[in-house]
């Protein structure tokens, strides 16, 4: 069932600013959905990007339904137990929603604002009487020495028993990352509960420790006629709103969030949602519109696009000649380090020779899938359209990594096992982007 969303935004005083949803009475769950519900403990506990991740950070969670009086305390980091100088916020703000197994919950959201960049806080939040434990992030910082990020390809299905380990196997890797980027379909089915529930198990304290940056795929909709996206992921992700409004799909879906020195932005690709071909094509051409201004006064050395459809499909069937026509010329000009995407269910990187004065060649693209569902390839949208693949394989399920040290950007795959299976650097010199395919597994 839809949820029902009702949100007044208020001013709190403080060094926090809160954003919260509370909820109406509760309705039993079915026995066999039991393990998905919520508790009194707060769970799916996740750090959101804000617009400046410098001086404010988001949290959301969740509780039972009928909670009166949810609370986000904020303190230094402090060795000292009885040294915290804490900050608490309560709740100001109301959102109810009723899931698929039949039960009611509440998703809660605060931003913390007035930090300071390059600074490791506590946190914890509670449903008024019981709390979560105290958990540490550290705000961004542009001049920071080294950044790193996980990011994931399509997760879908599988989660419990296969993502799993792909996500252990990242955190392992990088244990210190700033934030796990994610393409969309993180469920197979919009709506369903047990699958989120399986999402936020699986993944278990990554998004308590790092913030998550995700897109929004075709699976997160109930249908590209009706365009609803996934009440879920609406309650769940409280994302910076500051995209277009061409399209009220487009709330908390694109937008952009500065992690260091990187500007990740995030765009709606699902296209399809409009009825008609004009209105698909409004769709990708606000969305340029709006990324040419965000990139045009980009303060920060490096850009990664995050979203769902690629550029250069790896199934001839899927291919998005209308996304590539609009979106890749305004990549190509800014000089877009990175485009991570999903949807084709298979690994393949490469990119364009788009060479000029300022850029050696254009962005590299990468399609992955971090999920058990791995398609066929056909590497023809690539080739016919100017395009040259580096690395290119399926039936393997991968994770990326994102070093950023100095003026260099290191990009690298690997699979569950760690087994690096593709790395590219990306090295800014002067006014020009130098890119090098350092090596992988070729094309299987």
């Amino acid at each position: 069932m839809p949820s029902t969303l009702v949100r007044v935004l208020t001013p709190t005083a403080l060094t926090a600013a809160l954003v919260v949803a509370a909820s109406f009475s509760t309705a039993p769950a079915p026995a066999s959905e039991a393990r998905s519900a919520p508790v009194a403990n707060p769970d799916r506990i996740t750090l959101n990007p804000t617009t400046d991740n410098a001086t404010s950070q988001t949290v959301t969670w969740r509780t039972a339904a009928g909670v009166e009086a949810p609370k986000a305390e904020l303190s230094p980091d402090t060795a000292n137990p009885w040294g915290f100088r804490k900050s608490v916020v309560s709740a100001d703000e109301t959102q109810t929603q009723t899931t698929s197994a039949g039960y009611e919950q509440s998703f809660h959201s605060a931003t913390f604002t007035g930090l300071t960049p390059g600074t490791t806080y506590l946190y914890r939040v509670s449903d008024g009487t019981t709390w979560s434990p105290w958990m540490p992030f550290t705000t961004s910082d542009p001049d920071a020495e080294r950044t790193s990020l996980i990011a994931m390809g399509d997760i879908q299905t599988g989660i419990s028993d296969q993502w799993t380990r792909v996500a252990a196997a990242a955190v392992q890797d990088r244990p210190d990352a700033r934030a796990m980027i994610t393409v969309g379909d993180h469920v197979n089915t919009w709506n369903n509960e047990d699958q989120w529930h399986q999402l936020f198990s699986a993944a278990g304290t990554v998004p308590q420790q790092m913030q998550w940056v995700p897109a929004v795929g075709n699976h997160e909709h109930r249908s590209t006629d009706s365009g609803e996206l996934s009440p879920q992921f609406q309650a769940q992700f409280d994302l910076p709103d500051n995209g277009p409004d061409d399209f009220p799909h487009f709330a908390e879906t694109v937008y952009y969030t500065d992690i260091d020195d990187v500007r990740v932005v995030t765009l709606n690709t699902y296209y399809r949602i409009p009825l008609d071909k004009a209105d698909e094509q409004r769709w990708l051409d606000a969305q340029a519109t709006w990324l040419d201004e965000v990139l045009t006064d980009n303060p920060r050395e490096f850009t990664i696009i995050n979203m769902h459809y690629p550029v250069y499909s790896s199934s001839p069937d899927r291919a998005n000649p209308e996304l590539r026509a609009t979106l890749e010329p305004v990549f190509e000009e800014h000089g877009v380090d990175l485009v991570l995407q999903g949807h084709d269910h298979a690994y393949v990187s490469g990119q364009r020779d788009a060479s000029d004065a300022t850029h050696e060649s254009g962005p590299v693209y990468v399609t992955s899938s971090s999920s058990i569902r791995q398609y066929p390839l056909d590497y023809s949208d690539w080739v016919e359209n100017g395009a040259e693949i580096k690395t290119a394989f399926h039936s393997r399920s991968t994770y990326q990594l994102v070093d950023v040290e100095g003026d260099t950007l290191t990009y690298t795959a690997k699979d569950s096992t760690g087994l690096l299976v593709d790395q590219w650097t990306i090295k800014h010199t002067g006014n020009k982007n130098v890119v090098r395919h350092v090596g992988g597994l070729g094309l299987q």
